[in-house]
C-alpha cells in the first residue's frame, strides 16, 4: 500500500471517528435527558400537568435507551460513554425505586414478633366463583401466615363465604367490606379488632378506606386499603396496546401506530390526574392522624414512579418494595403490561424486611403483595 494510499485511508478512518462521537454525544445526552424528565416528573401532580401525568409510564424505555446508547458508546466513541454513566448515577434513586435490587438475604423473623400483610386486587374473585375456587385463595391467604389481608375488587358475598372456611374464620375473626358501592367493595381481613372503619375518598368506582385496627387498649394500627382511579382503558384499547407491543409488524401504518399511542396517553393522563388528587386527599388524611403507624397498601393503578407513589414517599412512609423487594416486581399480568403498580407503604414504626409480587396465583388480572415487616 502506498504512502498515499495510506493517508487517505487514516483520514477517513479518523473523519468516521469524528462522525460517530458527534452522533452518539448527541444520541447519548438526548437519552440521558429525556431519562431524567421522567425521573424528575413524579415532582409535578398530573393534575396540573396532563404531560407529567403521561411522562412515568415511559421511564423503562428512557432508561433502555440509555442503557444501548452506552454500549453503543463503547463499542464507537468509549471517550464520550462518561455522558451515559452520568445519566444513570444522577438516576439511580430512581431507577432503585423501579427495580430495586437487595444484596442481602431477607431477614429471618420470628412470626409473633411480625406483621405480615397482603394485598391483592382480586377481581371481584370472578376467577374463583365455585367453592373449590373460593377454598383454593382463602388457603392461599392462610399459607403465609397473613395477619392481615387487604382485598380490592371485592365480592360482596365474600364475607359470607370466607366465614364458611374454619380454618380462615380462626385466623380472621374481623371482616370488614363497608363500602361495597362506593369502592368497589374494598375489604380488609385481620386477626385483631377492626374499631373503626372510614372512607377517605372515592372517585366513580375507586376509592381509599381507612381500617383502625386494635392488637390492644392504645395500641393502634391505621391500614389504608387503596383502589386509586383506573386507566378506564376498554378491552379494544388494551388489545391495541399488546398488539403495538407485541406485534408491531401487524400495525396498518405509522399514523395508526400513533394514533393509538396517543390516545392511551390521554386516558392515562386523564386518569393520573385523578390519582394525583386522590393521593393528595390521603396524604391530607394522614397528616390528621400523626404518630400513628401506618400502612398504605393496595391497587394504585400507577407506577413506582409516579406522582402517586411519590406522594406516599414525600409524606415520609417508606416504600416496602424498594426497601426489601427484588426486581420488577410485575403485579399486573395482562395485555403486555410489565408494571407493577401494587403497592405497600409503611410509617417508620415499621420495618419492611421482605417484600415480594407472587406469580402464581391467576385468579385476576393482578399478583398479590406480601410485605413482612417488624416492629409493631
Amino acid at each position: 500500500m502506498s504512502r498515499n494510499e495510506r493517508t487517505r485511508k487514516s483520514l477517513s478512518s479518523r473523519a468516521f471517528s469524528r462522525m460517530a462521537e458527534m452522533v452518539m454525544t448527541g444520541a447519548s445526552w438526548a437519552s440521558v435527558f429525556a431519562l431524567w424528565a421522567v425521573a424528575a416528573s413524579v415532582y409535578v401532580s398530573p393534575a396540573t400537568s396532563r404531560l407529567a401525568g403521561a411522562m412515568g409510564i415511559l421511564f423503562p424505555m428512557t432508561l433502555g435507551a440509555v442503557l444501548v446508547s452506552l454500549a453503543l458508546t463503547l463499542l464507537l466513541a468509549p471517550r464520550r460513554s462518561w455522558i451515559s454513566i452520568l445519566g444513570l448515577i444522577c438516576a439511580s434513586g430512581s431507577i432503585r425505586t423501579y427495580c430495586p435490587i437487595q444484596f442481602s438475604k431477607p431477614e429471618t423473623v420470628d412470626a409473633d414478633s411480625s406483621l405480615v400483610v397482603m394485598s391483592y386486587n382480586c377481581y371481584g374473585f370472578a376467577n374463583a366463583n365455585t367453592n373449590d375456587g373460593q377454598d383454593s385463595i382463602l388457603q392461599y391467604v392462610l399459607s403465609y401466615g397473613t395477619d392481615i389481608f387487604c382485598y380490592q375488587e371485592g365480592s360482596s358475598q365474600f364475607p359470607h363465604w370466607s366465614a364458611q372456611v374454619a380454618a380462615f374464620a380462626e385466623r380472621f375473626p374481623y371482616i370488614s367490606q363497608p363500602y361495597p358501592e362506593a369502592s368497589t367493595s374494598q375489604g380488609c381481613c385481620s386477626r385483631w379488632p377492626i374499631v373503626r372503619t372510614e372512607l377517605v375518598t372515592s372517585h366513580t368506582q375507586n376509592g381509599v378506606v381507612a381500617f383502625w385496627i386494635e392488637r390492644s387498649k392504645g395500641d393502634s394500627l391505621l391500614v389504608l386499603n387503596c383502589h386509586l382511579q383506573s386507566n378506564n382503558l376498554t378491552l379494544e384499547d388494551r388489545s391495541q396496546y399488546n398488539q403495538m407491543v407485541r406485534n408491531p409488524q401487524q400495525q396498518q401504518s405509522t399514523d395508526s401506530t400513533l394514533h393509538t399511542s396517543r390516545m392511551l396517553a390521554s386516558k392515562y393522563a386523564t386518569s393520573a390526574a385523578v390519582r394525583a388528587l386522590m393521593a393528595d386527599t390521603v396524604v391530607q388524611y394522614l397528616e390528621r392522624h400523626p404518630g400513628v403507624p401506618t400502612i398504605v397498601c393496595g391497587d394504585f393503578n400507577d407506577t413506582p414512579i409516579s406522582y402517586s407513589a411519590y406522594r406516599m414517599q414525600r409524606h415520609g412512609l417508606i416504600d416496602a418494595y424498594r426497601a426489601a423487594g427484588n426486581g420488577i416486581g410485575r403485579s399486573f399480568n395482562k395485555d403486555a403490561m410489565y408494571v407493577r403498580i401494587d403497592h405497600q407503604f409503611c410509617s417508620d414504626a415499621f420495618r419492611p424486611v421482605r417484600a415480594f409480587v407472587d406469580r402464581t396465583p391467576k385468579w385476576s388480572d393482578h399478583y398479590p403483595i406480601v410485605v413482612t415487616y417488624t416492629g409493631w
